[in-house]
């Protein structure tokens, strides 16, 4: 008699890792690369109207058209104050913080 020999080989896979990341580290992260999105534009936007006033000859532009433009210069100014108001103070009302608060028993 003949015996056939049979060899199973079995494949075990691994469960999917499920993504442990917190949810107030994903809206602090989408919410830095918003801003930096933001700020980028403004800073476009900014430098843009610059040019338009002073990279532009005087018979490009009517007098209206030049005072629009001082006058979104004056805002986009304080705009580019907030945005780095914001990069180059301190940080730590940003990052929520631990209740350092625990109950003292009362001691008399």
């Amino acid at each position: 008699m003949a015996t056939t020999k049979e060899t199973v080989t079995e494949t075990v896979t691994d469960p999917p890792v499920k993504n442990t990341t917190p949810i107030a580290d994903k809206v602090t992260y989408l919410r830095f690369w918003a801003r930096v999105i933001l700020s980028i534009m403004v800073l476009c936007i900014y430098f843009f109207v610059i040019y338009s006033l002073f990279g532009l000859s005087d018979s490009e532009l009517s007098d209206s058209t030049r005072s629009i433009l001082q006058i979104v210069v004056g805002a986009l100014t304080m705009v580019i104050s907030s945005i780095s108001q914001y990069y180059w103070a301190s940080s730590e009302s940003e990052v929520p913080q631990e209740s350092e608060k625990q109950e003292k028993p009362k001691t008399n």
